[in-house]
């Protein structure tokens, strides 16, 4: 009788030690999942970005988003005379805390040709198709029959730079007044020397 009294108690012992210990284990598995009804969207929290300067506030999140650091690289390709230009900047204010869907839309909205060809927080590349030539070229035309030298600026218009008042087109030959008043497009002050002295010479 008392060896069953023994055995009986030792079964339950062991009953208890394998029921507790898959009821630990099954716990601490679940411990380290996350329950599926939350959610990892924290866009309501902000750091605080006193030193911006700004009153901007920064999103935490895994994504992607543009922050005060991003930079911008424009990359123009000017389609006239196949140059590209690039030109860096900063983010700007309503730029900051996009992500690569909102960024996109903003842009499309003022600029529907550009293309946003990489988007990171450090980075983003927007590339700009310009149908005129780039401003690193001049152009030597015509002014109240003077010779004149242009520069070229962003959007592609001439801007007067200087004209040679010594120096009138009706001395030329035909052919090269109808030239001049085409404007001979140069990539270069001393290409500008070098033609005008052909010219008058």
């Amino acid at each position: 009788m008392r060896k069953k009294h023994i055995f009986l108690i030792g079964s339950i012992c062991i009953l208890l030690l394998i029921f507790g210990f898959l009821y630990g284990y099954n716990i601490a598995d679940r411990i380290g999942k996350k329950p599926n009804d939350i959610s990892e969207d924290t866009e309501g929290d902000t750091n605080d970005t006193s030193n911006l300067g700004e009153d901007v506030s920064i999103i935490k999140t895994d994504d992607e988003y543009v922050t005060p650091n991003t930079t911008i690289e424009y990359i123009f390709y000017y389609l006239k005379c196949g140059h590209n230009v690039k030109k860096v900047s900063k983010a700007s204010k309503d730029m900051i805390n996009l992500n690569e869907e909102k960024f996109i839309s903003y842009i499309k909205q003022s600029h529907p040709h550009w293309r946003v060809t990489y988007f990171s927080y450090e980075n983003i590349i927007i590339e700009i198709d310009k149908e005129h030539l780039c401003p690193n070229h001049y152009v030597i035309g015509v002014k109240d029959d003077k010779i004149a030298i242009y520069k070229i600026d962003d959007e592609g218009e001439l801007v007067l730079d200087s004209v040679l008042s010594d120096t009138s087109i009706k001395r030329l030959k035909f052919v090269d007044q109808q030239r001049l008043k085409e404007g001979i497009i140069v990539d270069s002050k001393e290409d500008i020397s070098r033609i005008i002295e052909d010219f008058i010479s």
